[in-house]
This record gives C-alpha cells, sequence and structure tokens, in this order.
C-alpha cells in the first residue's frame, strides 16, 4: 500500500474516532447535569412540604395567641358587665362577647385543619423520603459511572488526538494541507468504494478509476468530491 495513503487511512478512522469521543464528551456532562436536576427537584419537593409544615406551625401559634388574647378581652368585659347600668350598653357588651366567642370558634377550626394538613403532610413526607433516598442513591451510582465514562472518552480522545498528530507529522505537508482541507469541507478525506460508488459523496466511480485503486498504490481523488480513494474489504466495482 502506498505510504501516504496508509497514513491518511489510520489518520481517517482516528478521525472518526475522535468525532465520536468528542460528541461524548459533549453528551455524557447533559446526561449528568439532567441527574443533577432530577436529584435538586427531588430535594426541593421534600423542602417544600418542609416548609409547609413550618408555614402550618407557626400559624398555629399565631392563632393560639390571638385565641388567648380574645380570651382576655372577653374576661375584660365580663368583669365590666356587673358595672353597666344600661340594658344597652350590656347588650352592647354581651355582643361583643359573642363576636369574640365566634372569632375563637374560627381560630380553633383553623387549628384543627392545620394539624390535621401538617399530620398528613408528615406521614406524606416519611413515604417521599424513603422513595427519595432510594433515587437520589440511584442517581447518584448513575452519575458516577457517567463521570468514570466522561474520563474514559476524555483519555481515548488525548491518545487519539496524540497518535493523529503524529501521523500527520509523517504525511508529506501538501497532501496533509489537502486533506484537511477536505476534512473542514466535507467532514473527511478518504473514502473507500462500496459498490462501484464513491464512499463519500456516493458517486459513481469510473471502472478505470477503480481498477487503479484497487491496488492502493496510487493517491487517487474521487474525481467528484476530491476525497482520496482507497480500497477496502467491503470494496467492490
Amino acid at each position: 500500500m502506498h505510504k501516504d495513503l496508509k497514513i491518511l487511512i489510520d489518520i481517517h478512522h482516528l478521525d472518526l474516532g475522535l468525532a465520536n469521543h468528542e460528541k461524548q464528551c459533549r453528551s455524557i456532562p447533559l446526561e449528568i447535569q439532567k441527574i443533577d436536576d432530577q436529584v435538586a427537584e427531588f430535594r426541593s419537593k421534600i423542602n417544600n412540604i418542609r416548609e409547609i409544615i413550618k408555614a402550618n406551625e407557626k400559624k398555629i401559634k399565631m392563632d393560639e395567641a390571638m385565641i388567648e388574647d380574645h380570651r382576655q378581652q372577653q374576661g375584660k368585659y365580663r368583669a365590666q358587665l356587673f358595672k353597666l347600668k344600661s340594658n344597652r350598653e350590656y347588650q352592647a357588651l354581651n355582643n361583643e362577647i359573642k363576636q369574640l366567642d365566634d372569632k375563637i370558634s374560627e381560630l380553633e377550626t383553623e387549628i384543627l385543619e392545620l394539624f390535621e394538613d401538617s399530620d398528613n403532610k408528615r406521614k406524606a413526607l416519611r413515604r417521599m423520603e424513603k422513595d427519595v433516598e432510594q433515587k437520589i442513591a440511584e442517581s447518584e451510582e448513575e452519575r458516577k459511572k457517567l463521570t468514570q465514562d466522561l474520563d474514559r472518552e476524555k483519555d481515548a480522545y488525548a491518545r487519539a488526538e496524540k497518535a493523529r498528530n503524529q501521523l500527520v507529522d509523517d504525511l508529506d505537508s501538501e497532501i496533509s494541507e489537502r486533506y484537511l482541507k477536505l476534512m473542514k469541507k466535507k467532514g473527511s478525506g478518504v473514502a473507500d468504494i462500496i459498490a462501484g460508488n464513491c464512499g463519500g459523496c456516493f458517486m459513481k466511480v469510473r471502472p478505470q478509476i477503480a481498477a487503479l485503486v484497487r491496488g492502493n498504490d496510487q493517491l487517487i481523488p474521487c474525481e467528484k468530491c476530491g476525497r482520496f480513494l482507497y480500497w477496502s474489504e467491503e470494496s467492490s466495482f
């Protein structure tokens, strides 16, 4: 096989590998971020329930304090009842006491509802914490695996890039420049012949050109796309 053609084919295969490693190095962090987002969402749901329970407890204390204030006010009103001389004043003060009773009743009902809501939330929280704990453990395991995969891809990319650079140094500079231009413009610089067609642009290769390529002892470009043609195990006329 022609020396430069052999190098070109090796570089081509390394370029394919580099493209795949690069793709993985872009996609794996996205998968890791997705896992991190899921874990954050799990924890956020738990924190939201805890915040609701905390808010309920705060509201219960406020309601209880308000009930105590209302009862103290009722005590003062009742003490005043015996000092009143007119029926109208007596009735008005009794109405005030009754209104405070209604407010106390509403607050007590609200407290019961808040206790019930908090109790339900705590039960749900216990179930969720157990479920989330398992999901987080699974997520962290998957994250660890993906991080290891990413490290392997980065290492493989570095090794392939080093091998490629060494091959490029061994290649004739004019041929190297031409190959790089093809890579930049078309995504690949070499192509094998498959069923009589260029594997790069899929245009028909003239039989006489294919016959020359079959020996792999010359640098022959595709007449359509300019890629360097070679004969592989899959090639045929």
